[in-house]
């Protein structure tokens, strides 16, 4: 008898289903996922001089999913073998009535699981005929559960570039977004209405991050697919239309929602990342928009403005989120596709 294997073996099999529920019902990852999701992020820290575009960065994403559910496959392997182990009498061949070894309980362990019913070895006596039965019950769910889970997380990877690209339809970089959407002759009304269009994409986007982390990883390759860059250019923009240039164009009811719809999307990912970046990154420069008749600014107003807490904060915020994604301010500010 090795009694004492219970209790670490029931441990493993809870803290398998309790993170494998909590993650898959949208609570923001279990406390195994939250850190698989963290570790994986720090690292791609650690492998700064690899190109964004390598075939390992472009499928992060996917190898976490499968992590995570491969996570969950072990611990519950394992915690229903420590169980089985905690009796030498538990299971016994079924032809010759002999107690099974580790590598058999193992094995009757894994195809009770997966519900084979095999029948080369079985429980011996009502209790372990009970484990057996609520083994093969936990194995069903664990196994619906990771269905269940991989599906949303790979649409809301879609969505994720769909909204990175539609980001890069206002323009590659925060001046070039300014001067698609405001014409100086017919004002800005199509730029309140791509933000009031954008603004649920962005909410949603937040609301997704929370309810699966590892969506973080699924990151674009190619510039007009990554979200950071372009979203840290969309930001930029507004920050240009709110600090840079003289004028309302900007309606509130069309600048405010998305800002905060930004601002939460930050938030989600904040958790998932490093956090702000030490120092915030340089600002667009007013310079060819001031040539070109733009009401702008002073230099020093419109940098002291930037300088703001809040301000600050969040464009740090955004620096630390592309530069975790392999990229760096330089696609935000010349936009470049590679």
């Amino acid at each position: 008898m090795q009694i004492w294997l219970l209790p670490p073996g029931l441990l493993l099999v809870g803290l398998a289903l309790y993170d494998a529920l909590y993650t898959t019902l949208g609570r923001g990852g279990g406390p195994l996922t939250k850190q698989l999701s963290r570790g994986a992020w720090l690292f791609t820290q650690s492998q700064t001089g690899q190109r964004v575009s390598g075939f390992f960065f472009s499928q992060l994403g996917l190898v976490v999913l499968l992590l995570a559910i491969f996570s969950w496959t072990v611990l519950l392997w394992a915690g229903w073998t420590l169980v089985f182990l905690a009796s030498d009498g538990a299971i016994v061949s079924a032809t010759t009535g002999a107690p099974a070894g580790l590598w058999s309980r193992i094995y009757f362990v894994g195809y009770t699981l997966v519900t084979l019913g095999l029948g080369d070895y079985q429980p011996e006596g009502a209790v372990w005929q009970m484990l057996t039965t609520t083994a093969s019950l936990s194995g069903l769910i664990l196994l619906s559960l990771a269905i269940s889970y991989v599906l949303p997380v790979l649409q809301a990877a879609v969505d994720r570039r769909g909204t990175a690209a539609a980001l890069w339809g206002l323009g590659e970089t925060p001046e070039e977004i300014i001067r698609t959407m405001w014409d100086l002759d017919r004002g800005c009304s199509a730029f309140e209405q791509h933000l009031v269009g954008l603004t649920p994409a962005l909410t949603t986007l937040a609301q997704q991050h929370l309810a699966y982390p590892v969506l973080h990883h699924f990151r674009g390759s190619r510039r007009r697919e990554a979200l950071a860059p372009s979203l840290a250019a969309l930001d930029e923009a507004l920050s240009i239309a709110e600090h840079g240039l003289s004028g309302d164009c900007l309606s509130p009811g069309a600048f405010h929602p998305a800002r905060a719809a930004i601002d939460t999307l930050l938030d989600r990912l904040e958790d998932q990342s490093t956090g702000p970046s030490s120092e915030a990154p340089p600002p667009p420069s007013l310079d060819g928009l001031r040539r070109d008749g733009y009401p702008a600014c002073s230099d020093e107003a419109y940098h002291e403005a930037l300088r703001e807490d809040v301000c600050d904060r969040r464009r740090r915020m955004l620096l630390g989120l592309v530069e975790g994604e392999g990229w760096d301010w330089d696609h935000v500010l010349d936009g470049y596709d590679d």
